[in-house]
């Protein structure tokens, strides 16, 4: 018996493995055991139970002519965790506790079998045979049979149900240990996908790097590297400053209005700013927003934000590259702006030192010239000596951190505008800084009315700057004709005269060249000014020192009245008082400074008194 036993159990073994080997499910294999355990010992039904991963409950795992109802019925049993009390009598029970085969010969006799009795009665098995599955020192189920007449299993059928049992442990365990390697196996695959994935962006980012780091060095501009980073990412881009205006797109351009997408992706961070301006909004008209996302890449240099990159949103697997693109096509462009910056400093300040040299003689007229051609000036040809006062406006008062930062920076857009526009309209224009304000040298032989073409350009420059920072108010003098060194001297000299004169004469905004002074290039170019001013005082010193007194205004009324071309009802428009109070201070000033203003040698000492205290005074109003 025992060697039909030992063949019957090798037989099954190979049938196990050969189940294993072939990756059949767990199901078949603890089935194919049930079965051979019941043929084997002479069972009529067989299962192997199972314990879940925490090692709580039971499940049927595989069986053999198991009843339907009954198995629906233990199903039920064992959701209740196996050590509860009424489950731990049990031969289940008892065999995953103790480790060893545990025999119910008779279950209607045994009165630890009292629990379940009914179901020994309602399927009619009389006893019961439980042998533990054992792996690695710990039982994770057991091998049941059943039978319907009292026990009377021999020694031998016992070894060879032991022997199945092992082999159901071996299968779970060869099971376990198969899924475990699969499961290892598809970690490495995905690994080895991802690693293989990221050495191929890898890759394709050190090329993009390559290219556009080439680029730069080439000296590309803005259009140059929106086009290769359209090429780089199979997609049109475009390049927006810090405000989103356009700066440059590839060709052909997108489809879409990027610099639109992209500032509809920043809505709603500005509408609570708009909020707080009182611009909420329900004020403003609906509009359609465009279709679509796209990727931005900010350029900065430090904190200063000069604009971004932009290419519409594409699919998500070549989203990593695609940022990694606009990443290095942002880098590549505040390289190239820092470089033009450090070229345009650079420039700026050799041109400044230059100029600061011509105006002021600081060297050989010989040296100068040579170094003028430099920078294609040709002293010996009609030039221009332009200087330009740059100034907030009224409206605009630096008050505060944040309104001195305002200013400054209104300011600067101002000086680059002059600076765009000069050299635009006006070809070969050299400028500089001297102090706080622009000084330009201008070539001007070959235009037919070099004081027209001088305005014009002036003019458009002040639209644009009305355009770009509103208030700010640009001044300008102009000086004579030069045409060698020692007459930029001059003619430098004669502009920043008649800036100040603007200053002086509360016309700041506007433009004023030496050959349009008229009288008032006497005052300017007068060489005892302090002769001048004391004849000022001696006249209207007597008004004045009343006003200091008593802080009247008949100074100021009088300068209005001569602004509005002794106009009493304009005066007092602009005054907001009545005519007969201004005729009543011109009246009271006439008194005092012993002056007939309706003499016209009186008005005409009057008006140099006025022009003198305003021109050349320190203590000008």
């Amino acid at each position: 018996m025992a060697n039909e036993d030992g063949v019957a159990g090798g037989a099954t073994f190979d049938e196990v493995l050969e189940s294993i080997v072939n990756e059949q499910p767990l199901e078949e294999t603890f089935n194919l055991i049930a079965r051979r355990a019941a043929a084997f010992s002479g069972f009529d039904f067989c299962g192997i139970l199972l314990s879940d991963a925490a090692g709580k409950r039971l499940r049927l795992a595989g069986a053999h002519k198991f009843p339907a109802s009954y198995q629906e019925q233990l199903d039920g049993i064992l959701r209740a965790p196996f050590e509860d009390a009424s489950f731990a009598g049990s031969p289940t029970a008892r065999a995953l506790r103790e480790r060893r085969v545990v025999v119910l010969r008779d279950t209607l006799t045994d009165p630890s079998y009292r629990p379940w009795r009914k179901f020994a009665e309602a399927y009619g098995f009389r006893s019961v045979v439980s042998v533990p599955l054992i792996t690695r020192g710990e039982a994770v189920g057991t091998l049941n049979g059943y039978s319907m007449q009292p026990s009377q299993i021999a020694d031998g059928e016992l070894a060879a149900m032991e022997r199945l049992a092992n082999q159901a442990a071996l299968a779970l365990r060869l099971t376990l240990l198969v899924e475990g390697q699969h499961r290892t196996i598809a970690q490495l695959r995905q690994s080895n996908d991802q690693l293989e994935t990221q050495r191929s962006v890898l890759e394709r980012a050190h090329q993009i790097h390559l290219r556009l780091t080439d680029a730069v060095m080439a000296g590309a501009d803005f259009q140059s590297v929106a086009q290769i980073l359209a090429g780089l990412v199979g997609r049109p881009s475009a390049v927006v400053d810090a405000h989103g205006a356009l700066l440059a797109t590839s060709e052909p351009p997108p489809d879409v209005d990027l610099a639109a997408v992209f500032a509809a992706q920043l809505e709603p961070l500005e509408a609570p700013s708009r909020a707080r301006r009182g611009r909420g909004a329900h004020h403003e008209p609906a509009r359609q927003e465009p279709a679509g996302r796209v990727l931005v890449g900010p350029i900065h240099i430090g904190s200063e934000a000069l604009g971004h990159v932009l290419v519409e949103e594409g699919q998500e697997t070549s989203r990593d590259l695609d940022v990694r693109a606009i990443e290095h096509a942002a880098t590549v462009l505040a390289v190239h702006i820092a470089k033009e910056r450090v070229a345009r400093a650079t420039e700026e300040r050799l041109s400044s030192e230059f100029l600061l040299d011509l105006l002021t003689g600081r060297d050989s007229p010989q040296r100068l010239a040579e170094r003028a051609e430099h920078y294609g000036l040709a002293l010996a040809n009609e030039h221009h000596v332009l200087v330009a006062a740059i100034s907030p406006g009224p409206q605009h008062p630096a008050t505060d951190e944040s309104t001195l930062a305002e200013a400054e920076r209104r300011g600067a857009l101002a000086r680059r505008v002059l600076a765009e526009t000069l050299r635009e309209q006006l070809p070969g224009t050299l400028l500089g800084g001297t102090g706080d304000d622009i000084t330009a040298v201008i070539p001007t032989a070959g235009l037919p009315d070099a004081p027209a073409a001088l305005h014009s350009a002036l003019g458009d420059c002040r639209r644009r700057i009305e355009q770009l920072a509103p208030g700010v108010r640009l001044s300008v003098g102009i000086g004579s004709a030069a045409q060698h060194p020692a007459a930029f001297i001059v003619s430098h000299r004669e502009a920043h005269q008649c800036v100040d004169a603007l200053r002086r004469l509360d016309r700041e905004g506007e433009t004023i060249a030496t050959s349009e002074l008229g009288v008032l290039g006497l005052f300017l170019d007068s060489n005892r000014p302090e002769q001048l001013v004391a004849l000022g005082r001696n006249v209207l010193g007597p008004a004045l020192d009343r006003d200091a007194e008593r802080g009247s205004a008949l100074v100021s009324t009088l300068e209005t009245y001569f602004d509005h071309s002794c106009d009493v009802q304009a005066c007092a428009r602009e005054l907001f008082i009545h005519p007969n109070t201004v005729k009543y201070r011109l009246g009271r000033l006439e008194a005092l400074c012993g002056l007939d203003l309706r003499d016209p040698d009186d008005l005409l000492k009057a008006t140099i008194a006025r022009l003198s205290l305003r021109l050349l005074s320190a203590t000008a109003r």
